[in-house]
């Protein structure tokens, strides 16, 4: 049994409120919608709320997205919404999370229909959209481990902490595509997953070719000034822009920030291997 439970650095201070609404949207669907129904009227209710690549309709491509097979289905889509979301909402800020995670998981559903064996099968969950998170956690969080439980009863039970590219890369190469390419169904929607991740991993490249702010303005305001220049600092160093990075995390310590905040910045400039005297008069700890 092996599967991610968390993972970090996380934003410190900040509320992920869409992930949160949109955690409770998807669970209020399927209490109070789908455990009161029959197996019968649920799998009506899925018929007429699923997206139906055969029968396509600008509606369902949105309903879709908050119906879930089973309590199985929901739990998992869930974990993941949960481990990534806020990070990636962090950063792009909630309505531009909000867009690009309902704008992803449109792509993602197209895609399937794009691919489905049988047009009138329809297609629910949150996985494709929650995909399209993870592509754009992908790219602006290289840097970033998850938290993988590994419980390989009776020889190993531990949390083990794994970069997030190699996560994701796991995610999408052995999970999605391989299974994709020999034909594996199941009833799992690998082209719906493979969709997403590619246009959320699009939207965040995007946003970095485009110069586009590192924290969104709406969530800076939250941040103390020496927490916003290390995160900035951060996002500059995963962009290969040290000269620019230096100047944030510079201006970071000067600002006198928390212990916590000092050990990350301190951390970040080590990583920019600075010259002995300027690491020595900025009080970083040489590595």
């Amino acid at each position: 049994m092996i599967f991610p439970i968390g993972d970090t650095p996380n934003p410190r201070g900040f509320v992920a409120w869409i992930t949160g609404l949109l955690l409770a949207a998807n669970v209020l669907v399927y209490l109070l919608v789908a455990l009161p129904m029959s197996s019968t009227r649920w799998d009506l209710f899925v018929e007429q709320h699923g997206y139906v690549p055969g029968d396509p309709s600008l509606v369902d491509l949105f309903t879709a997205m908050f119906v879930h097979a089973n309590f199985a289905h929901l739990a998992g889509n869930m974990l993941f919404l949960w481990i990534y979301g806020d990070n990636v909402e962090h950063r792009l800020g909630r309505l531009g999370y909000l867009a690009a995670y309902l704008g992803t998981g449109v792509v993602a559903t197209l895609a399937f229909a794009q691919f489905a064996p049988l047009p009138d099968i329809p297609l629910v969950g949150a996985s494709g959209a929650i995909s399209g998170v993870l592509g754009m956690y992908f790219v602006l969080f290289p840097r970033n481990l998850v938290k993988v439980f590994v419980g390989l009863f009776p020889f190993v039970v531990n949390v083990w902490l794994v970069p997030a590219p190699i996560v994701l890369g796991i995610f999408v190469v052995v999970d999605n595509l391989l299974p994709f390419l020999v034909g594996t169904g199941g009833g799992v929607a690998y082209g719906a997953h493979l969709g997403g991740f590619v246009a959320g991993a699009a939207i965040a490249l995007a946003l970095r070719a485009s110069g586009a702010p590192l924290v969104a303005p709406e969530v800076s305001a939250s941040l103390d000034e020496a927490r916003w220049h290390l995160l900035n600092g951060e996002a500059l160093i995963a962009r290969n822009q040290p000269t620019e990075a230096y100047q944030h995390l510079a201006r970071a310590l000067q600002l006198d920030p928390d212990p916590d905040t000092r050990e990350r910045i301190q951390s970040a400039l080590a990583r920019l291997h600075l010259d002995p005297r300027v690491a020595r008069r900025l009080g970083v700890s040489e590595s």
